[in-house]
């Protein structure tokens, strides 16, 4: 608590030293100069000359992602409700936050059989389709980061880094990517990115169900329906 008051101390000021933001906080000199310098060295603040603190475009950085995601959920909540009525299977909406997927969204499937998840909860990328789509779009310092746990969920999982690599240059190319009973025994998935004006990948979208539907042929009858819709989506996003 102690943290969020100091920057919102800062926020009504320019610049602000350790002593002027203890007294406008009521809060111990050495907590404010122990918290400024782990903000500084996180990049949310910055130090003048004369040892005065201000905020970086780093706070702004984050609101302006959240309000993305928020903006990606209203764009794409009437398409994904339309695919999800054409294929009857569980549909998911997601970002990838601090090297994890997050399911934005998602609209379950009316089978008994289907895939349990909900909205907020995070998977790996290197063994979900929603995951592979960023990795294969995303920075190589990404996969690095990733390739340091490459633990296996099931037998499918692939820990070898550069079966993954090989993996994520042919999702590249047929612009998809296939999760195969890699994360969870039984269940399957396809999925496809997102992109902004700029055409960086933004989000991704997914068809989930249980193995014993999504069977090959029926994975190949999914491709082009989730392609489609993932540039309906995209097509819509104006930032």
């Amino acid at each position: 608590m102690k943290a969020f008051s100091l920057l919102e101390g800062i926020t009504d000021l320019k610049e602000v030293g350790v002593t002027e933001l203890a007294i406008k906080t009521k809060t111990n000199k050495t907590t404010v100069y122990r918290l400024l310098s782990t903000f500084e060295k996180l990049g949310y603040l910055r130090k003048t000359e004369n040892q005065k603190y201000f905020l970086t475009l780093k706070l702004f950085e984050l609101g302006t992602k959240v309000l993305e995601n928020i903006s990606i959920v209203e764009i794409a909540k009437p398409i994904l409700k339309k695919m999800s009525d054409i294929t009857n299977e569980t549909i998911h909406l997601a970002a990838l936050d601090n090297d994890e997927v997050v399911y934005l969204d998602k609209f379950d499937s009316t089978h008994t059989l289907r895939m349990y998840s909900r909205i907020g909860r995070r998977v790996p990328t290197y063994c979900t389709a929603l995951g592979k789509v960023f990795l294969a779009w995303g920075p190589e310092s990404l996969i690095k980061r990733v390739a340091k746990d490459l633990r296996p969920y099931t037998k499918n999982t692939i820990t070898d880094l550069s079966q993954l690599k090989e993996q994520l240059s042919k999702i590249r190319k047929e612009g998809y990517a296939i999760d195969n009973e890699e994360y969870e025994y039984g269940v399957k998935c396809i999925a496809a990115p997102i992109r902004n004006v700029n055409g960086e990948v933004v989000a991704a979208i997914s068809i989930s169900g249980p193995s014993v539907r999504l069977t090959a042929e029926k994975i190949q009858e999914l491709k082009p329906i989730i392609l489609d819709y993932s540039n309906k989506i995209s097509s819509k996003i104006v930032f």
